[in-house]
């Protein structure tokens, strides 16, 4: 079974500090869709990152965060990027199976984790 289509889906409170923070980490991607409920990004031609407004109360603490992680190829830019948006990535990396990874948050508590590809 070959996987045509996938995507990520971040449920969020505050959706327009959400576009906001994306927007800035994504740039100069812009979203495909934008509207009151929904944001969505086209990272590569079978992958989209969503998010979507909710008002469950059970987003409401830090038990309900989601995680995601990823390389990039210029840390130092995308960490300075990151500080824009307003996510300050913790001084020391997190080592996991499959590298180091320093982690951030976004505006939910949503948890980042971003491997250097340049150090590597």
């Amino acid at each position: 079974m070959e996987i045509q289509r996938f995507g990520i889906v971040v449920k969020v409170n505050d959706l327009d500090a959400c576009r906001i923070f994306y927007r800035e980490l994504f740039a100069p991607l812009l979203p495909v869709m934008d509207s009151t409920f929904t944001v969505v990004f086209e990272l590569a031609p079978n992958l989209t990152f969503s998010l979507e407004k909710s008002n469950a109360p059970y987003l409401e603490h830090s038990s309900c965060a989601q995680g995601w992680k990823f390389d990039w190829p210029d840390f130092e830019a995308l960490r300075k990027r990151l500080a824009a948006a307003g996510c300050e990535l913790e001084p020391e990396p997190d080592c996991r199976d499959s590298g180091l990874y320093w982690r951030g948050c976004d505006p939910e508590g949503n948890i980042i984790l971003v491997r250097q590809l340049d150090a590597l």
